[in-house]
């Protein structure tokens, strides 16, 4: 690094330890530990923001000098975390635009921009960007903070491998860095992933170059998504309009730096495009360029979407709940989502869990996946399938089959019979226009598909058969058990008090968050009352990383085994196993002494903590059983044990529940016939 570009990056306190790869805690220590050392940690410079500023150059050297962090090659990524001093990309829009520019123009033409001067950057630019339609004016803006923007540019890149890292990784930093229009309506990584996820499917299978249209002017990050789920499967082909606004000017530029075939959607003033061929919409709303767009305009876009589709063509948006599933409060809304539903082209509704709109929290989403109409099937008996996941976590087996099920759900009417469904479920188009509540809750109908072929039903109630019996039950392996010795003495139970005086635990106080920055997916796990109490399922609640560094940095983070207790509404715990997750207020954490426990075990303590009545809230008081030293280890492996025995034994119940409706809609659909009572006993 040189001693000018040196000289010009800054650092905060979080974002050290962001760089380092340690809690934020732990960069206070070093201050105070090393401060009468012969190698100090560097002073701050000053304080912005209520945060002080440290020489990023000097900080990545007492990393490599000293040892500390978890991070061996900080000096070689310290100006991925850092800012320019004279021009930080976090407060000044014009120095992120330029950032983004430069990055762009490096990868166009493959030259190190580090090594030009101003005027020799802005021909180039001017060279690859003739009609200024992306990055040209960007740089002209800052023609006097040229050179030092272009020297962190470099950095960047070098530090995040490549231009194309570099830029998603300016983009990853939207929230600290003032872009309004990228902020507001981003979509967790789950949502953009599982909406990649079913556009991909939906292309059309053995298609060699699949093409995506986003007909909203300034969205890129679904399309990146597709790109980034896509991978190296080969090439893909995007369309997506002009727009002049700066949102559509990034996402010009995010494009051309990934290097993706982009044609332009000729969009006129009425909204009217032109697409032809084998073409996969995506779209969110309400939109960067748009963002106090109303229910009833969301879905007159997407009106205008449906009615310019061919049959062909497939979509999948993703907005509000409020426009796409739930009760329309407002009647022009109404009206305009049952003539949608009258259409035909709504083929599948599913509502999903809140948080995945990390600025608004609670705001709850759902999507729309668009296709042909059904042509198979009389307008009378035409069905649309419904998922609520509203209570469940998007991993990565939930998503797989929400995908599957959608996929199936968009064919004609014989992919449809032919699929068991996960989470999707048909409902009559007619009965959720009739509705005025919520349309993922209406009743499903079994006997939508009519009656299917008996052999091909057979066939799939025989499959379903052969692989319930092909789960074998899970054997407990616990070694054999012998009676105990008569002359052993169990420890006698103790309080939580009692144990806390003896120091064989420690008790810590829940952090207090504020909830608007908790959503779902990556992130740190939060558990609070909600999950104790099993309101909320557990990993549903998570908050950024970047957010916990920068303002929760006194927050700890548990330990495998803490057990996370609540008094109130009722006395709840549970024993966090894998550990790494923030406790909200007014939860607590109970820590084990592990070296020596005195008898104490996590699970017994969560399970008398359980046990309680509700009112009892002295948890001081609270006593607990205790188990002898040398039986806490094999405790432990036994409850692992049958835990996992009672999950086989849930999955089972679930196979065994899916394999009832089957039989049950084969009976009253007319595609099986199962044997009388006299035939079942006939030679027996």
């Amino acid at each position: 690094m040189t001693q000018t570009a040196a000289t010009a990056l800054r650092i905060s306190m979080p974002d050290i330890a962001l760089l380092a790869k340690v809690k934020r805690p732990v960069v206070s220590m070093w201050r105070t530990r090393c401060a009468d050392s012969d190698r100090p940690f560097p002073p701050a410079l000053e304080s912005s923001r209520g945060q002080e500023i440290f020489d990023a150059s000097e900080v990545a050297e007492w990393l490599a000098d000293t040892g500390r962090g978890n991070n061996p090659t900080a000096s070689e990524d310290v100006a991925a975390f850092a800012t320019v001093a004279e021009a930080s990309h976090r407060d000044d829009r014009a120095v992120f635009d330029a950032l983004t520019a430069l990055l762009c123009l490096a990868v166009i033409t493959g030259r190190r921009l580090a090594s030009l001067d101003r005027e020799e950057i802005l021909d180039l630019a001017d060279q690859h960007d003739p009609d200024d339609e992306f990055m040209f004016s960007e740089l002209d803006s800052i023609r006097d903070r040229l050179d030092v923007v272009t020297t962190y540019a470099g950095l960047l890149a070098d530090a995040a491998i490549s231009p194309q890292e570099a830029f998603e990784k300016l983009m990853s930093d939207r929230f600290r860095s003032g872009l309004a229009e990228q902020t507001t309506g981003y979509l967790s990584p789950e949502a953009q992933s599982l909406v990649a996820k079913i556009a991909l499917s939906l292309a059309k299978a053995g298609e060699a170059a699949p093409v995506f249209a986003d007909p909203s002017p300034g969205s890129s990050d679904l399309l990146i998504s597709v790109l980034r789920e896509h991978g190296d499967q080969g090439p893909l082909e995007i369309i997506t309009p002009f727009g002049p606004e700066s949102a559509a000017r990034l996402a010009r530029r995010r494009f051309r730096t990934h290097d993706i075939y982009r044609e332009l959607l000729d969009l006129d003033e009425d909204g009217v495009f032109g697409l032809k061929g084998l073409v996969t919409l995506i779209a969110q709303f309400p939109t960067p360029s748009a963002l106090a767009m109303t229910d009833a305009e969301i879905l007159n876009s997407i009106e205008n979407f449906v009615l310019q589709m061919d049959d062909d063509q497939r979509g999948v948006v993703i907005g509000p709940a409020t426009a796409l599933s739930d009760t329309c409060a407002d009647h022009k809304a109404d009206e305009i989502r049952d003539s949608l539903l009258r259409m035909g082209n709504v083929r599948s509704i599913v509502r999903l869990p809140k948080g995945l709109l990390p600025s608004r929290s609670r705001t709850s989403l759902a999507l729309w996946v668009l296709g042909a109409a059904h042509r198979d099937v009389d307008a009378t008996d035409r069905f649309t399938m419904v998922a609520d996941l509203t209570t469940m976590s998007l991993g990565d087996d939930v998503v797989e089959s929400l995908v599957t099920d959608l996929t199936a759900a968009s064919g004609g009417s014989a992919s449809v019979r032919a699929h068991t469904f996960s989470f999707a479920r048909p409902v009559f188009t007619r009965v959720l226009i009739a509705t005025k509540q919520n349309l993922v809750s209406a009743s499903p109908q079994k006997s939508y598909f009519g009656s299917v072929d008996p052999v091909e039903f057979k066939l799939r109630v025989d499959k379903a058969i052969a692989d319930l019996n092909s789960a074998v039950p899970l054997p407990l392996k616990i070694s054999a058990m012998v009676a105990a010795n008569s002359a052993s003495r169990p420890q006698g139970p103790t309080t939580i008090g009692a144990m806390l005086a003896d120091r064989r635990a420690r008790a810590y106080p829940g952090h207090r968050f504020d909830e608007n920055d908790f959503g779902s997916g990556n992130g740190v796990r939060v558990i609070g009352v909600p999950e104790l109490i099993e309101e909320t399922h557990d990993g549903s609640r998570v908050i950024d990383t970047l957010v916990l560094a920068g303002k929760y940095d006194a927050a700890n983070l548990t330990e495998p085994g803490d057990v996370v207790f609540c008094t109130s509404p009722r006395p709840a715990a549970k024993v966090d196993r894998e550990g790494s997750s923030v406790v909200a207020f007014p939860a607590r954490v109970l820590r084990i002494d592990r070296a020596d426990p005195g008898g104490l075990h996590g699970d017994l303590l969560a399970a008398d903590i359980n046990a309680l009545h509700a009112g009892d809230r002295e948890w001081k008081r609270w006593a607990t059983r205790r188990v002898e030293d040398d039986q806490s280890r094999a405790l432990t492996v036994a409850i692992d044990e049958m835990r996992r025995a009672r999950e086989e034994t849930a999955n089972r119940l679930t196979s065994i529940d899916a394999l009832t409706e089957l039989i049950t809609e084969g009976i009253t659909c007319g595609s099986l016939d199962l044997p009388s009572e006299s035939e079942t006993t006939k030679g027996s």
